[in-house]
């Protein structure tokens, strides 16, 4: 099969135009269709965590390959959640957990 080899960027462009724009911009009639496409996007996404977070039970394999794969999805996901729980936006103070949750911190991790 000859398939087109796609840039990271050029599929990342091309979910989104698919799904739509995301951005809410302060006009009623607009953001409720981009709400509805920021819950498509979030559905996808959660799918395609799924594909890889699948992987990783492979780092007990003996078959190199497998494992190689299953280390590298532990990994990035081990850092995409370090992100998430440390993200702050850009003109705000506290952590995304901070703004979910509050100074107190996650009441669902044992940390209170």
């Amino acid at each position: 099969m000859n398939r087109t080899r796609f840039s990271d960027r050029q599929l990342a462009d091309m979910i989104m135009l698919l799904i739509g724009e995301i951005e809410p911009v302060g006009e009623s009639h607009i953001d409720s269709k981009r709400f509805d496409n920021l819950l498509r996007l979030q559905n996808t996404i959660d799918i395609l965590l799924d594909e890889i977070a699948f992987i990783v039970p492979y780092h007990n394999r003996p078959e190199y390959s497998m494992r190689k794969a299953a280390v590298q999805s532990a990994r990035w996901l081990a850092e995409k959640r370090d992100w998430i729980n440390n993200y702050k936006p850009a003109e705000e103070e506290h952590t995304m957990e901070e703004f979910m949750y509050g100074q107190e911190g996650n009441p669902n991790d044992g940390s209170m």
